[in-house]
């Protein structure tokens, strides 16, 4: 059962930048405990920060119980300690007693003194110059905005299992608007290529915000998806294939859903139809393209064998006429 924990950052065990994939170690009010996900940006692990993290307890067989999150997002820091280190963290060139300083000059005020009042700070931490002081205000707000649009969407998807690097994705491609855009229509993921997103979750999406099921959207993005998802090698699926897979992700036995759905799919040129298969249009005019292109290069070289044939039994007929002389 998905469950939701927070805890500090107590240490990063392992993170493997290639994968994203790492182990890391939390302490909460009671206990210790070890979480394992993905992180796409290591950056955003900051040992003393406070996370929000949601997914499932297991027991591995070697390292015991941990916690596997499908999401992780930071909690405001709170207190002298969690701040110092953000600062460090995220604005350039701070070390600690200069963040010290900062604290002790603004108290628990001192970020937001940082992304709205960068000109006070030059003026009262005599280290600190303007400039300076204006591009730690703008790494404050750009982290700070990226982590807002970061928990609206663990929000959004909540109890939907979609991994830390798939909501990265939807910012990546979004921006800001993130939960906006995707809250007025799911199906942008798929249409984008949203990383480990499918019809399913888009769909959830879609409903659990108001959305009808009987919605002819739903049926096209649907079969949409059945497309993307097909990993046979062959351009072409069978229509009744497709048919039962769209009917299991409606969960709708009615198939006329799945009829209309083609229609309109052909309607906009996304497929074309021959006898009981289906494919995308596009990838179909590739294939077709291809297979005339392997056709003309066949014909030519069987022309050059005939051309090189004829060549060869010329210079035999000259080299017996020469003997002949």
């Amino acid at each position: 059962m998905e469950d939701t924990v927070t805890g500090e950052l107590i240490s990063v065990g392992c993170h493997k930048p290639d994968s994203g994939w790492c182990r890391l170690n939390f302490s909460d009010d009671t206990r210790r405990f070890v979480a394992v996900g993905f992180v796409s940006d290591h950056s955003r692990l900051v040992e003393g920060q406070v996370y929000r993290l949601t997914g499932i307890w297991q027991t591995h067989e070697k390292w015991g119980p941990q916690f596997k999150f499908m999401q992780l997002a930071r909690n405001s820091p709170v207190g002298k300690e969690q701040i110092t280190r953000y600062i460090q963290k995220f604005c350039h060139g701070v070390g600690g007693r200069t963040a010290e300083a900062i604290w002790n000059e603004f108290g628990t005020d001192c970020l937001r003194v940082i992304r709205e009042e960068p000109e006070r700070l030059a003026e009262k931490i005599k280290r600190i110059t303007l400039n300076q002081a204006m591009d730690y205000s703008r790494a404050l707000k750009g982290n700070e905005g990226r982590e807002r649009v970061m928990q609206e969407l663990m929000e959004l998807f909540e109890g939907l299992r979609i991994s830390e690097k798939s909501i990265a994705s939807c910012i990546d491609l979004f921006g800001d608007e993130a939960a906006d855009v995707i809250r007025k229509n799911p199906y942008m993921m798929l249409e984008k290529n949203v990383e480990r997103v499918g019809f399913r979750t888009a769909d959830a999406v879609f409903l659990r915000n108001g959305g009808s099921k009987d919605n002819a959207a739903r049926s096209l993005w649907c079969l949409y998806d059945i497309l993307c998802s097909q990993h046979s090698g062959s351009t072409w699926i069978p229509i009744g294939e497709a048919e039962k897979m769209f009917l299991a992700a409606m969960q709708n036995r009615e198939s006329e859903c799945f009829r209309q759905a083609l229609a309109d799919a052909k309607a906009r040129e996304w497929v074309i139809v021959e006898d009981s298969f289906m494919a995308w249009i596009v990838d179909s005019r590739i294939e077709t393209q291809l297979a005339e292109e392997i056709v003309r290069l066949i014909k030519r070289k069987r022309g050059t064998r005939i051309i090189h044939s004829e060549q060869q039994a010329a210079r035999g007929l000259n080299q017996t006429r020469k003997m002949q002389l």
